[in-house]
């Protein structure tokens, strides 16, 4: 059985507060991930590190050997390994596609915008961005994609993930629970835009009727100036009239 993760970063102090890891020492931590791990892989299966496995090389090798399975490292950006640590890996790669049941998969630390033979079902897993800020650029980007239903199958694996929970997951377990998280993001997304548009449509009904007010006032102004005009004539025509009745009169 093959079984994926990344970012575990073993003997990394900063990366408790950084991803808000829910432990109060990296002891606690690494106690949890060997359970965890130990847990659920058999000696005979297959785990593929998406990188940064460990900060410190002798953190990384102590524990290397505590970890059933046989383990395959993607190199990420803070993976500085000796021989030793070489040793225990059955390779280390900076990428590479290979098949769980049938299914062409894509691993790199990094994720990609686009990988090889995405629209033809390849399968992307990845970390390094890990769950917060730096998340969110690709992240919305992969929205964007699943709303247009553009093909765009690929999954962050790392350890901090509530999907992962700082076990190894299998191919299915992750899909099924990120899937269930993006379908939820999509469909709040989609209530929102469709929120948004209809404040779209009421601004642009409003702006429409303050137009035609507007055009209404000024039809009014020059309704109103000419009414003006035209009392101002009359006035002077009355007043030209009354002058001409006078004049009669006195002359009669």
């Amino acid at each position: 059985m093959k079984r994926y993760i990344s970012d575990l970063h073993l003997g990394h102090a900063n990366v408790l507060k950084f991803d808000q890891r829910p432990f109060l020492t990296l002891e606690e931590m690494h106690e949890t991930i060997i359970n965890n791990w130990n847990s659920v892989v058999d000696k005979t299966d297959d785990v593929y590190i998406l990188g940064d496995f460990a900060w410190k090389s002798d953190v990384g090798l102590d524990i290397l050997k505590q970890l059933n399975g046989n383990k395959y490292l993607i190199r990420g950006n803070h993976d500085s390994l000796n021989g030793f640590m070489e040793l225990h890996f059955v390779w280390v790669k900076d990428m590479e596609t290979i098949k769980d049941e049938g299914r062409h998969v894509v691993l790199c630390h990094y994720p990609i915008a686009h990988w090889r033979n995405a629209d033809h079902g390849y399968i992307h897993l990845y970390g390094h961005i890990h769950a917060g800020r730096d998340s969110r650029p690709f992240d919305n980007y992969k929205l964007e994609m699943y709303k247009r239903d553009i093909p765009y199958e690929c999954y962050n694996v790392g350890c901090m993930l509530p999907y992962m929970n700082y076990t190894p997951r299998t191919l299915d377990e992750i899909i099924a629970s990120a899937n269930t998280g993006m379908e939820s993001i999509v469909s709040v997304t989609a209530k929102k835009d469709n929120e948004i548009d209809k404040l779209k449509g009421t601004v642009k009904d409003l702006k429409k009727q303050i137009d035609e007010l507007k055009k209404i006032k000024e039809e009014y102004y020059v309704l109103n100036k000419l009414m003006e005009s035209a009392i101002v004539k009359q006035n002077k025509e009355l007043e030209q009239l009354e002058k001409e009745l006078k004049s009669a009169y006195n002359q009669g």
